[in-house]
């Protein structure tokens, strides 16, 4: 089951400064040539919990580790092998909008290429054939200007020679997808740029963004790349819509004396999977929604405007011991339809919309031990249909 995310972004600061001024930091300050390299493993990685957006990299905080880091010089198909390792070495390889990576791997920015552990004796081969459950190789498109991470993890010191290469590929579909628009009145000075991206591909998408809180901004623009001057610092508030995807709120905290890149990772709805309102609870024992509900209820109704070939079906659970009960399958009957009648009463075909109630009998948590518990099985779920 997947979470219905409402609200999943990333904001990135690209600096102007040396990148990795401070002495904690093991991120090079400058790209490597787009060319064969020594990675070098040598002291620990200093920045703990770097990885704790990537459930899988836990791990790779290692003894001894190393980075290399490129930017593409032309579009193409990225891949990067190795010499065999003479230890046991754990590999990541990353690809980012910006250089900065202390700052993607933290917001869970940076899109996982592969994750290796190399024996003594293996090397590394990655590339869009590579099939490790991770991602999809669409992510092994890499457009001009974007930045690739390779991190490893040893024991003890050691040296593996890495071979990056960028076969360019005649039509690229990431390319295809590229929408930019540029609005600047001084192109010498700062400047905010907002990229939208597929959070499963990483390829561009074309954006509804309404820009609030940045004077001379406050509009709405359409494109996948969009790049202003920065005007100000405070306030800034991003919606972003696009059909085929969940709406995405961001109000991200810009820096001042710097160009700033917010990177916007946009989440397309599966069809026939259920998704689950997190945001939609509703007053204990009764259909009326809480007043924090009304967020989620009306970013709903935008999902539905903004794609409006999907139907969907809306599934009330509630947190009940006997699953028989007739009581709770009607309570969570009369609260999905209360979302379906809101959905109505906003301007959403009620052809489009079924709803069903299915009391206590898909608790999440069979005998809930707190207030959370209970909470996550009192839900609203939807199901999307073509």
């Amino acid at each position: 089951m997947k979470r219905f995310l409402l609200i999943a972004a990333g904001v990135i600061f690209s600096t102007s400064a040396a990148f990795g001024q401070t002495s904690n930091t093991v991120f090079p300050s400058q790209a490597n040539e787009f060319a064969v390299e020594k990675l070098q493993t040598s002291g620990p990685h200093k920045f703990k919990g770097q990885f704790a957006e990537y459930e899988k990299l836990k791990s790779l905080v290692g003894e001894n580790c190393g980075v290399l880091l490129y930017q593409a010089p032309h579009d193409g198909e990225l891949k990067i092998t190795s010499s065999a390792a003479q230890q046991e070495i754990q590999l990541a390889v990353f690809r980012a909008e910006s250089k900065n990576f202390d700052q993607e791997l933290n917001l869970g920015t940076a899109f996982l290429l592969a994750h290796k552990t190399l024996a003594q004796g293996q090397s590394l081969s990655v590339d869009p054939t590579t099939n490790d459950g991770l991602q999809e190789t669409k992510r092994f498109q890499i457009l001009k200007g974007q930045w690739i991470l390779v991190f490893a993890s040893s024991a003890t010191p050691t040296t593996l020679t890495i071979i990056p290469e960028l076969k360019k590929v005649k039509t690229l579909d990431a390319r295809t997808k590229m929408d930019p628009f540029e609005f600047r009145k001084n192109k010498a000075g700062l400047t905010l740029k907002i990229v939208m991206r597929d959070a499963k591909t990483g390829f561009p998408v074309r954006s509804r963004v309404n820009i609030q809180g940045l004077k001379g901004l406050e509009n709405i623009f359409n494109g996948s790349d969009l790049t202003f001057d920065l005007v100000t610092t405070k306030g800034a508030t991003f919606a972003c819509d696009a059909e085929g995807y969940f709406k995405t709120d961001v109000s991200p905290k810009l820096v001042a004396g710097v160009d700033n890149i917010i990177t916007i990772l946009m989440n397309p709805y599966d069809i026939n999977e259920n998704m689950r309102l997190d945001g939609v609870q509703f007053i204990e024992g009764t259909c009326e929604p809480l007043p924090s509900a009304f967020k989620d209820l009306d970013k709903l109704v935008n999902f539905m405007k903004v794609n409006p070939s999907i139907r969907i079906e809306v599934q009330g659970h509630v947190n009940a011991p006997d699953k028989g009960s007739r009581a709770a399958e009607k309570l969570s009957l009369t609260r999905a339809k209360y979302v379906r009648d809101y959905l109505v009463k906003n301007g959403i075909d009620k052809d489009r919309i079924e709803f069903v109630g299915y009391g206590s009998t898909m608790m999440i948590y069979e005998n809930p031990k707190n207030e959370q518990e209970e909470q996550a099985n009192r839900r609203v779920e939807i199901k999307i249909f073509e």
